[in-house]
């Protein structure tokens, strides 16, 4: 098909016809999706998988029909007949800068490799200059608010570069392409004004309740059984049993809506990000649910950020930041770790004691046995056994103590205080 004769014969027998329907409909996109795939096993740091071996990536991009097509005089004449190319600049002109609907975002890098692969043969570069198409590009990888279009540009603008010509074009807009000794392009160039490129435009995230906070509890049960599973999968003991857990529920028709929930993608986001997971394991449960990341989503999960800790200021309680941490600790040695434990539970003993009003001896005199570690105090009707709540007002009025449930105080006789220390908080 590069060779006039080949080309010609393809032409006579129609097949040129049917390529060129197929690639403008659908295969332009298929396209991006083999390039990415590439890409991604080239840039990833994991292991290769079982199958790999069969993705051989050389650093070239794959032939393009388009970019193969004119290479020859014949192939550029069908082109420019069939007004495809003009579709594309249009279309980059008309949607380069969305950020929203990921059909667009696709297709358009899809169009954008369409016309990088024509201006990488020096019969396709005058399309592009004629068309003043290159200096659209530019703009779009310099300012676009998607990252991986921006980078759908660079690879474009690359490819660009790998003629004279379009290298000399580049340089006018500050584009600088690498050559070889003997002045000859190798295809890759970058920006002169780097930090441009580089620079992303700040953006507002959604407004969220400051501290780390326990949620309430899901309503449903197969909700709570994934995130269940979820939290598990941080322990290597239990990970297998978790990960056959949640693939039955992503298998089974009557559960498999769940991962379409927003509430437990929240509650998903909220695990991974106050424990330890793999990189592996943090993408696997992403990939869990069918929901696309964009303005309409994150405003849900704020939205449900704020009506979990409604819920619980309503119900009486606060969260105080507790986090599970696995792995080492942050704190250096065990000797070191011990000391802290011990000075944190000689803190909250003697603010235990400050509260009711009692000393060391006056609590000996009272029979009454004080724990050396803090303690969450309830009164007796409400034995809820929940570690790290206390109301509203004594938690604001706490110390700068860290991940240590503080002493609630209730008015009651001095005989059953005994009776209402619930658990030790940790």
């Amino acid at each position: 098909m590069s060779t006039a004769a080949g080309f010609r014969y393809l032409y006579d027998t129609e097949y040129i016809e049917k390529e060129m329907h197929a690639w403008f409909h659908e295969r332009n996109q298929q396209y991006v999706v083999l390039v990415e795939v590439y890409l991604s096993k080239a840039l990833t740091t994991d292991p290769a998988e079982e199958g790999d071996d069969l993705l051989v990536f050389d650093g070239i991009a794959p032939p393009h029909f388009y970019g193969e097509m004119v290479k020859t005089e014949l192939g550029c004449q069908v082109l420019a007949e069939k007004g495809h190319f003009s579709d594309f600049t249009h279309f980059i002109r008309q949607h380069g800068f969305d950020s929203e609907d990921s059909d667009i975002i696709l297709k358009l890098k899809s169009v954008l490799w369409a016309v990088g692969n024509i201006g990488a043969s020096d019969g396709g570069i005058p399309f592009l200059e004629d068309d003043e198409i290159i200096p659209v590009i530019i703009e779009i990888a310099e300012a676009s608010p998607v990252l991986s279009v921006r980078g759908t540009c660079f690879f474009v603008l690359g490819l660009i570069a790998s003629t004279e010509q379009g290298a000399e074009i580049l340089s006018d807009y500050g584009w600088m392409a690498a050559t070889t000794a003997l002045g000859l392009p190798t295809g890759m160039c970058i920006p002169v004004d780097i930090e441009k490129f580089m620079t992303l435009t700040p953006w507002q995230t959604p407004d969220s309740v400051a501290g780390d906070r326990r949620l309430p509890l899901l309503k449903s049960q197969h909700e709570r059984d994934a995130i269940e599973a979820i939290e598990n999968l941080c322990n290597t003991v239990v990970a297998n049993a978790a990960s056959r857990t949640l693939a039955k529920l992503k298998s089974k028709p009557e559960t498999r809506h769940i991962f379409s929930s927003t509430q437990l993608l929240h509650r998903a986001l909220h695990t991974i990000s106050t424990r330890r997971y793999r990189f592996p394991v943090r993408k696997y449960v992403l990939e869990l649910f069918d929901i696309k990341f964009d303005a309409p989503v994150l405003a849900e999960l704020a939205q449900h950020e704020h009506q979990a800790y409604e819920e619980l200021r309503l119900a009486g309680g606060f969260i105080i930041g507790h986090r599970h941490h696995h792995g080492h600790h942050a704190h250096g040695t065990k000797r070191a770790r011990h000391s802290m434990k011990a000075k944190s539970r000689r803190q909250s003993t003697a603010q235990f004691r400050q509260v009711n009003g009692q000393d060391e001896e006056g609590s000996q005199q009272n029979g009454i046995s004080i724990p050396d570690s803090p303690v969450v105090v309830r009164p007796k009707e409400n034995r809820v056994k929940v570690i790290g709540f206390a109301t509203p007002d004594e938690a604001l009025a706490s110390g700068p103590m860290e991940k240590r449930a503080r002493m609630a105080e209730f008015d009651v006789p001095d005989q059953t205080l005994a009776n209402t220390l619930l658990m030790q908080a940790d």
